[in-house]
């Protein structure tokens, strides 16, 4: 049997493909349904510091290849991801996980990723640098190349865990904001494959998801595989991609882009 292992800061996983952040809603429920113990790992929904009651939204377009999803991050906040969520899906999925990390300022990203840290569950931690940053005009803190090193190295001096940050594709020049993060003590980067979207209700001319939204999908992947050839090119650091892969060549072209592992 062909070895599909990849090493990734020194930890070990069995496979390269793993569900990317808020795909599965922490898995516990769904671990026979979509057979999680076929993943290397996977990527816990984005978790914030008070909880998150709104239900992620989306609308599939078949003909694009691609969903439109709503940006919530619906999670019960991090004391009970910490002290309900996680324990519940190590019974289910025994594997370590990626947790993703949200925050609206960075004071909430060093705290949500302090808590996430203590868990033994969890191996590396994931900065969602698509959360808008409140303290600087509600700019997403990944395009900003000053405000994505600051919450990377904060959080990177309090924590043990390995520290990626989830870049955002839609920017100038992805190549420096892969710098910025790695500038800032990340170990490690994954990029997006979710770019803003919209989509209009011609009855009512208003959005048919009145709230930020995310384009993803298969449509997506050849600009996903530039963005990692570009990042790959640029650093010295891991990188992950997201998005994009529905079979097992659009995996392969990823990895010949330079990704080490996908979702």
């Amino acid at each position: 049997m062909t070895d599909t292992s990849v090493k990734i800061c020194d930890i070990v996983f069995s496979g390269p493909v793993m569900p990317a952040a808020g795909t599965v809603p922490f898995g516990y429920c769904d671990a026979e349904k979509y057979g999680l113990e076929k993943f290397g790992s996977m990527v816990i929904p984005g978790v914030t510091m008070k909880p998150d009651p709104r239900e992620r939204q989306s609308v599939n377009y078949a003909r694009y290849d691609g969903v439109l999803i709503s940006e919530y991050n619906q999670n019960p906040g991090v004391y009970r991801v910490q002290e309900e969520e996680l324990p519940r899906l190590r019974d289910a999925y025994k594997k370590k996980v990626f947790a993703s990390v949200c925050g609206k300022t960075v004071e909430e990203f060093v705290k949500v990723a302090e808590i996430m840290d203590r868990n033994e569950s969890v191996c590396i931690l994931e900065l969602d640098s698509a959360c808008r940053n409140q303290e600087n005009s509600g700019i997403r803190f990944g395009k900003n190349a000053t405000s994505l090193y600051k919450i990377v190295h904060e959080v990177k001096y309090r924590v043990r865990k390995p520290v990626f940050a989830k870049l955002v594709p839609d920017v100038t020049n992805i190549r420096d904001m892969a710098k910025a993060a790695q500038d800032g003590g990340a170990d490690g980067v994954v990029i997006s494959g979710a770019y803003p979207g919209m989509s209009l209700d011609l009855a009512t001319r208003k959005p048919v998801l009145r709230c930020d939204c995310r384009f993803t999908g298969a449509a997506l992947k050849p600009l996903v595989i530039s963005n990692v050839f570009e990042v790959f090119d640029a650093v010295g650091i891991t990188a992950v991609s997201c998005g994009g892969v529905t079979c097992s060549e659009d995996a392969l072209e990823m990895i010949c882009a330079g990704a080490r592992s996908y979702n």
